[in-house]
């Protein structure tokens, strides 16, 4: 941009800097330059000093006003000469000073080496942002994984500490009640309950080692589904008779819910039924009273098997984190149900393993609902 009241003196000036190659825009006042500014960006201004209204000084010291234009270069050219002129308009802000009259080509060579300084000015102000911009992003990740870093080994720590509970409590129970069936000092009904106690320690001991070692299995690769022709709903009868006893026992009614025209579909019988028998179990853990309903249903291209109960149900957070391994919903010792946070998390990844999807929908005191699919 050339601002100067001086036809004449635009007129040469263009000329040279359009040979040159350069676009060019002319203001004839101050308050022109200052409203081409506001609608244009420029790479370099030459200011004539003596014009009316506001001279080249004033017009100087508005554009440094603007953070907009701190890097614009400010070329002065006038007639005026004296050492007083060219060290104000240098204190300033402007970053030369050519008198008049001048040579064109030393006036093309400033104004090329103030250019270039510029865009070497804003290039160095872009990357600046660039990295400021990666630096925040970077550090916000670092704080996400120093968070996860710091919850996953909380809910290990859990973990190790539970699996320690899961595993010592079965075994006292099967080495007190050994000890007391070897003392030969007890009835037969003593007897028959030592030996029940044996039984039911075992299964949980067998429960426990066996969900740690699946879950090591299917993070490591090693878990082979075999798949064949399966029959879904014999699946969920199977389960709900093996398990209507139970909820008997605890005076909660168990149904189910099936879709008759159910053709089989093409799956792992064995680990479709780990599954179903995991949600069953926490419903049964987590229902105090109410209902428990298991089922099968069909839609165009899948199977959905789900469990709904009208248990305890489970808060945001909670639910945030229902299958992630080793999360509980109470990571206490002297929580009320036994396990080691595995089950949810098996199930998810069986049903990754099985090409299906698994989903949850819960409301604290009203229940829970989830449903796996599988694709037909």
């Amino acid at each position: 941009m050339i601002v100067d009241d001086n036809y004449e003196n635009l007129q040469v000036l263009g000329m040279h800097l359009q040979e040159a190659g350069y676009d060019i825009e002319f203001a004839i006042s101050g308050k022109t330059a200052l409203n081409w500014l506001e609608s244009d960006d420029f790479d370099l201004a030459l200011l004539d000093i003596n014009m009316p209204e506001m001279n080249g000084f004033e017009l100087c010291n508005k554009i440094r006003a603007n953070n907009r234009h701190n890097t614009l270069p400010i070329i002065f050219l006038s007639a005026e000469n004296q050492r007083e002129s060219i060290l104000k308009g240098l204190s300033i802000g402007g970053q030369d000073y050519i008198t008049k009259p001048f040579d064109s080509r030393e006036l093309i060579a400033r104004v090329k080496t103030h250019i270039k300084l510029k865009k070497s000015i804003d290039a160095l102000e872009s990357l600046n942002q660039t990295l400021e911009k990666t630096v925040e992003k970077r550090t916000v990740q670092l704080k996400i994984a120093k968070e996860k870093a710091e919850e996953s080994d909380k809910m290990k720590h859990a973990f190790l500490s539970n699996l320690s509970h899961e595993i010592r409590t079965p075994l006292t129970g099967i080495v007190s009640s050994s000890e007391l069936l070897v003392s030969g000092q007890l009835n037969d009904d003593d007897k028959k309950f030592c030996l029940k106690s044996i039984e039911e320690s075992s299964a949980r001991l067998v429960n426990t080692i066996g969900s740690v070692l699946e879950m090591s299995q299917l993070l490591s690769g090693s878990f082979i589904a075999n798949f064949a022709d399966t029959d879904i709903v014999d699946i969920v009868e199977t389960v709900y008779k093996e398990y209507v006893d139970l909820f008997k026992a605890k005076n909660i009614s168990f149904n189910t819910v099936i879709d008759e025209n159910i053709n089989k579909i093409f799956t792992d019988k064995n680990i479709v039924k780990k599954i179903l028998v995991q949600l069953v179990d926490n419903a049964l853990k987590f229902t105090e009273n109410g209902q428990v309903t298991i089922g099968v249903k069909s839609f165009a291209k899948q199977v959905e098997i789900f469990v709904s109960d009208t248990g305890i149900g489970l808060d945001d957070n909670t639910l945030k984190n229902t299958f992630t391994a080793f999360h509980q919903y109470d990571q206490s010792n002297s929580r009320k149900n036994e396990g080691v946070g595995l089950g949810l998390a098996l199930s998810k990844n069986f049903c990754e393993l099985l090409n299906g999807d698994i989903h949850i929908t819960s409301t604290i005191g009203k229940g829970t609902r989830i449903g796996v699919t599988f694709p037909i």
